[in-house]
């Protein structure tokens, strides 16, 4: 068997590219698996799962039940996130990876968001997103000139959540026609590649006939295919538009120019059931005193610390590093943990306190003070907080105010800020005995999934064997793939006679089945995959990054 290349209903799954694909999509996971499926997301294990269903494809793609769940926003309103489990996941990546390229090449030049990155077998299925964000602001301030002085600002109303089953359908079928694709071998496999992502899709969401999983790369591909015919659609009417993913921008000549283009982006929007959102849709002239929120303007304490940064000499960094404290707090101060110049810093501060030769060269404690307490007051920002978090030294007294925070039923609302929260607690080996006992009621008591799952891992990491044997008899009420996964790493180190047969066995996911074999031979005392240090030469290299 080719572990590295697997055909199954004529689509080609190239595991390798696969892998490495998925392995940079999940670096922003909403919600991170605690080995980063290490133990799953390899070769081996893929093609003989894969192997097992070569003769039963249709058992295959048919996917699972997802789970919705709740990820606060900005305003603390909230965005839907889909989960499936890792193996549907992995579907879903290899048919969209196959289907980009016959696609990617008839999306309009005013597309900059998600584009492929015509490496077949490279790590990166998009080009790097930073530089396009960064060509996609240059472009719009190029056009945006005295003879046509106003901007038009949109973007999609809840984009992946209203995407239609049958606009994916439509228009994946559209833009493949236009491929003109001869090959008997690629017609059957892209046509089976609509089918089956269609099916995934209508198991996957909860509403049935509208709605895809976000924070996928596979689903901001669908995006843009989806989005072509309204972008064709702009393009051919003549008007200056560029879009990067749901972010809109059209140059007008004036203000009626600009209603005219925004009636008519509206009207092409309906046809995919899509609609503009009316509290982020602006009108404005050149000289506004608003429009620098849309327009890229070079920020110089940013471009200062980058250029001392790329240097990757100590005595820079040094040089840079009051600058970079004055910044982040200022802009924590400021409630503006979401701005790209917060995530700028905090990587920066991230990669300082993993690097040997830098951690002790900075003073964390009033930052981290001051990120512990935005846990509270930006919630939407826990998954950056928390990456810092997790590379810094946090003292008891500091732990502590974070576990007071989850055990506070008025504060820890967000059962996805609790998730990452009790992996924060086991990347610190913190076990207090009262926050030991909570986890145990949580994982019994609490209906909110991701709260479980990380009070139930955390239990495996941090308490005590009858810990561990209370997941492995409550097994059977755990209905999800979240939760039973991080309860086979909880429960790995249990006697299978004893715990695994009679209280998980009978129970267990069916894209889970092996995972205890594997875990308990190959990973045993290991529940979570700790950040591996940075050398010097390695900190901006790693800030260069995928994402």
């Amino acid at each position: 068997m080719n572990q590295a290349n697997i055909e199954i209903e004529g689509i080609p799954f190239n595991l390798k590219v696969i892998i490495k694909q998925l392995k940079q999509d999940m670096r922003d996971d909403w919600f991170p698996d605690p080995l980063n499926y290490e133990d799953t997301l390899n070769e081996l294990v893929i093609a003989k799962k894969l192997a097992e269903y070569k003769n039963d494809p249709v058992k295959i793609f048919n996917g699972h039940d997802a789970r919705q769940y709740n990820i606060p926003k900005k305003g603390y309103v909230l965005r839907y996130a889909l989960e499936t489990s890792l193996w549907d996941r992995i579907i879903y990546q290899g048919i969209s990876s196959h289907l980009i390229s016959f696609c990617d090449r008839h999306l309009e030049s005013c597309v900059f968001g998600h584009r492929w990155s015509q490496q077949p077998t490279g790590k990166y299925i998009f080009k790097n997103n930073i530089d396009s964000w960064k060509q996609f602001e240059d472009t719009v301030k190029l056009h945006l000139t005295s003879e046509n002085p106003y901007l038009l600002v949109t973007d999609v109303q809840n984009y992946f959540e209203n995407i239609r089953i049958k606009d994916v359908r439509k228009c994946l079928s559209q833009i493949l026609s236009k491929s003109k694709i001869t090959s008997p071998y690629d017609k059957k496999a892209t046509q089976n590649d609509i089918k089956i992502i269609c099916k995934l899709l209508a198991k996957w969401t909860p509403y049935k006939k509208h709605g895809i999983p976000q924070n996928r790369d596979a689903s901001s591909f669908l995006g843009n295919v989806i989005m072509h015919g309204v972008d064709s659609f702009m393009v051919n009417k003549g008007y200056a538009y560029f879009r990067y993913m749901d972010d809109m921008r059209v140059i007008c000549k004036n203000e009626y120019h600009a209603r005219r283009a925004l009636k008519d982006l509206i009207i092409e929007l309906r046809k995919v059931g899509l609609n503009v959102n009316s509290k982020k849709t602006f009108i404005l002239a050149k000289d506004s005193a608003d429009i620098g929120k849309y327009i890229l303007t070079p920020n110089r304490e940013v471009e200062q610390i980058d250029a001392l940064w790329k240097s990757k000499r100590l005595t820079s960094i040094r040089t840079a590093l009051p600058l970079l404290r004055r910044m982040t707090l200022k802009l924590i101060a400021n409630n503006k943990t979401q701005d790209r110049e917060f995530r700028f810093c905090l990587n920066r501060l991230e990669n300082l306190a993993r690097c040997r030769e830098t951690r002790n060269i900075f003073d964390f404690t009033i930052i981290t003070d001051c990120i512990i307490g935005e846990l509270v007051n930006q919630p939407y920002s826990t998954d950056s907080l928390v990456r810092f978090l997790r590379c810094v030294n946090l003292t008891n007294g500091q732990l502590q105010k974070i576990a007071d925070i989850l055990m506070d039923n008025s504060k820890s609302i967000y059962s996805w800020q609790n998730y990452h929260l009790w992996q924060l607690f086991i990347n610190h080996h913190y076990a207090r005995e009262d926050l030991v006992s909570y986890a145990k009621r949580v994982t019994v008591e609490t209906c909110h999934e991701p709260d479980a799952a990380g009070a139930i891992i955390y239990l495996g990491a941090c308490g005590n064997e009858e810990g561990k044997i209370q997941i492995a008899r409550q097994f059977k009420n755990y209905k999800s793939y979240l939760v039973q996964r991080n309860a086979m790493i909880a429960t790995h180190e249990l006697g299978y006679n004893n715990y695994i047969r009679p209280f998980i066995k009978d129970y267990v996911h069916e894209d889970l089945v092996g995972t205890y074999r594997i875990l308990s031979t190959s990973y045993k005392g290991r529940y979570y995959s700790p950040l591996e240090p940075l050398k010097v030469s390695e900190i901006y290299r790693d800030i260069l990054g995928y994402n």
